[in-house]
């Protein structure tokens, strides 16, 4: 193969794009004199004139055209080369695919994902579905990690659950409703609760020990609208602690109550025949940093 400097070749480029060797040398920030001096070492390696040199300036030779059409074929070559290269690693950025069992809290769904935003090199996705069709693609490997509320299992394949997190269960009400409820003499305070809660026997206890001043009147899957029941003066909502975290803090809501030895537990669920993702080593250790206990202040 004739070898041929490319950097000549690529400074003969820009001169016969500009048709002038002060426009070129301008453009590339290089003096004339050493780009005529490149130019003369290029002619000379190609034995050839490359351009007629006039008083009106440069103009390409026959071979001077030849040599130009085939720098532009080599150049717009590298050009996408390298943007071909730039588009397929962004492409191939590791990709974390999360989901999230139907019915968890939006709360506890955004603590998890916010640390997977951290890392500037992974692109999430992120999707709620029922524990059955997560626990399929978990064990096909269609999915990376899975947020749940209980510990999963499969009976074609080995899931570890990676204990995430475990919050309090508080009854919370309107600040109005609270006050209220806690001087009234009749009658009892309707509570609402989520509806399959893991932590249901706790309540139960917690009810029967209470008779006299709660009764369950409504069991709602939905958390978000559990908060909003409360909010909204209704009653006494039974819920974990980081889902009324914010509520707390801006005083929309305030603690009636605490429900003795209740927890939800929330899990990450992964195939076991892969290996452990880092990133998700690292959203567990964050996760289990201890946090300010904001609660305290209001029992």
């Amino acid at each position: 193969m004739t070898w041929i400097n490319y950097n000549q070749l690529y400074y003969f480029y820009v001169i016969a794009s500009e048709l002038s060797i002060a426009r070129a040398a301008e453009k590339m920030r290089l003096t004339p004199a050493n780009l005529s001096i490149q130019l003369k070492q290029l002619e000379e390696a190609l034995n050839t004139q490359l351009f007629d040199r006039t008083k009106k300036g440069l103009s390409l030779t026959r071979n001077g055209a030849l040599a130009l059409r085939h720098a532009k074929t080599m150049f717009n070559s590298s050009d996408a080369l390298v943007k071909e290269i730039a588009e397929t690693t962004s492409q191939n950025r590791d990709i974390m695919k999360i989901g999230s069992i139907s019915g968890i809290s939006k709360s506890v769904q955004f603590e998890l994902i916010q640390h997977f935003f951290e890392c500037d090199s992974t692109r999430i996705e992120f999707h709620e579905e029922s524990a059955d069709s997560l626990l399929e693609k978990l064990s096909k490997n269609e999915i990376d990690v899975v947020l749940t509320n209980h510990p999963l299992s499969h009976p074609s394949a080995v899931i570890q659950n990676v204990p995430l997190a475990d919050y309090e269960i508080f009854a919370v009400a309107a600040p109005n409703y609270a006050k209220i409820a806690s001087t009234s003499q009749n009658g009892r305070t309707p509570v609402f609760i989520a509806k399959n809660c893991a932590y249901r026997e706790h309540v139960n206890h917690w009810i029967e020990n209470n008779s006299h001043s709660y009764a369950i009147k409504g069991e709602i899957d939905d958390v978000v609208l559990l908060r909003i029941t409360a909010s909204s003066g209704k009653g006494v909502a039974l819920l974990p602690s980081i889902v009324v975290r914010h509520e707390l803090l801006n005083q929309t809501l305030q603690i009636m109550d605490h429900i003795p030895n209740a927890r939800e537990y929330f899990f990450l669920s992964v195939n076991a025949s892969t290996t452990l993702h880092p990133l998700i080593s690292s959203v567990v250790e964050k996760f289990s940093t201890p946090q300010p206990n904001i609660f305290s202040s209001n029992h």
